[in-house]
């Protein structure tokens, strides 16, 4: 999926801009109905990234600027309210970006679903154009400059799409190391929470592994980690060692260097004091079922999210809260109740919620933003 992310764009490319008019969707049909012509309906919302990358690309390449000249150009903001949603109910919406081309008595002649290229926009306005009386169709092979650029383009976004398998490739090796349980002796593995206890003893005591080893130590750290190793599937840590920890010269386990950083700022969350009253003895913490992924900066750069914004949701649990409402393996969460979520406070944003509660997860699906209501359950 990352890879035809990489690729969708590669032919689109920059000029000017297409010029939306300050009709609503109604005026916008009246006036089509009136003049015989065609409207071209964006329906887009604020925060959402594929849309920005859409006007950014497909609708400032200059022969979808001009051929656009041709319609009733009307861009349907879908950010919130009742009147909006009621729009996007009405002409079939379920997410953003949808370009639709309606004539003035509101029928689909044609439908673009998500980040589409601005070839797709042209030959399309092209075929129901040429439809059009008085309206002549275009002649002649495309211009040599057009052909250069869509060369140029195509060699960039595979050299950028060659960069996003590797670390794909990177990232599944290092998650299935994680998850790989393998018994290396003829006995079977220790039970989980005996590997532990030896696991914290070899940890060393200096610096940010000693934190985590006190940490660990703790009532509450021994559950985070049991939680932690179940939640991936772990049955046996020495691959889960190896792959985090080096021994050092005493004969202790050490973190690696460049998961120290990562393992500091988790550790500073979970020993901040709560500033929120206590929770009441009747509340049960909720569950969504969901094993998120970091997303590199390339990633982040292809979706138009800022930085440290979204994770990748590698896994969802079969029968959980989170698959049930609608949420997939390969989505991008975004945001929580119109929190946006990074790697850092998404621990903190689920914890707010019980069982029971609901929240509306925004997420990045094949080009398109949607808004998908969970219910949060209780932990199988």
């Amino acid at each position: 999926m990352r890879l035809a992310f990489a690729l969708c764009a590669v032919l689109c490319f920059g000029g000017g801009k297409i010029e939306w008019s300050k009709l609503t969707l109604d005026e916008a049909l009246e006036q089509a109905k009136a003049g015989g012509h065609l409207v071209l309906a964006y329906f887009a919302s604020e925060h959402c990234g594929f849309c920005a990358q859409q006007d950014a690309e497909a609708f400032s390449d200059d022969d979808v600027v001009r051929a656009s000249e041709a319609f009733i150009r009307v861009k349907v903001d879908c950010s919130e309210g009742a009147s909006r949603r009621r729009v996007k109910t009405k002409y079939g919406v379920t997410g953003t970006p949808t370009v639709l081309i309606l004539d003035g008595e509101g029928n689909r002649l044609a439908a673009f679903e998500g980040l589409t290229s601005a070839d797709a926009f042209a030959k399309k306005f092209e075929s129901l154009l040429a439809k059009r009386p008085g309206v002549a169709p275009s002649a002649g092979p495309m211009p040599e400059d057009r052909v250069q650029r869509i060369v140029e383009r195509v060699e960039r976004e595979l050299a950028e799409a060659e960069k996003v398998l590797r670390e794909e490739i990177v990232r599944i090796v290092r998650s299935e190391l994680g998850r790989v349980g393998v018994a290396k002796a003829v006995q079977p593995p220790p039970a989980l929470e005996e590997q532990i206890e030896r696991w914290i003893s070899r940890l060393s005591e200096e610096g940010v592994t000693g934190r985590l080893k006190a940490f660990l130590s703790t009532p509450q750290g021994r559950e985070f980690g049991r939680e932690a190793l179940e939640e991936q599937g772990v049955e046996t840590l020495e691959d889960f060692m190896e792959l985090y920890f080096e021994p050092g010269a005493d004969g202790t386990y050490g973190l690696k260097e460049e998961f120290r950083e990562q393992v500091e700022q988790l550790l500073d969350q979970m020993e901040e004091p709560s500033e929120e009253e206590p929770e009441s003895e009747d509340r049960v913490p909720g569950y969504l079922g969901i094993l998120p992924a970091a997303l590199s900066d390339a990633d982040r750069a292809r979706l138009g999210l800022k930085t440290s914004q979204g994770l990748l949701l590698d896994e969802v649990r079969a029968e959980s809260p989170a698959e049930k409402a609608g949420l997939k393996a390969g989505d991008v969460l975004v945001a929580i109740d119109g929190k946006v979520v990074t790697e850092e406070n998404l621990p903190e944003l689920l914890s707010a919620y019980a069982v029971g509660d609901a929240a509306e997860m925004a997420v990045l699906r094949d080009g398109r933003e949607l808004t998908v209501k969970v219910t949060f359950g209780a932990r199988p």
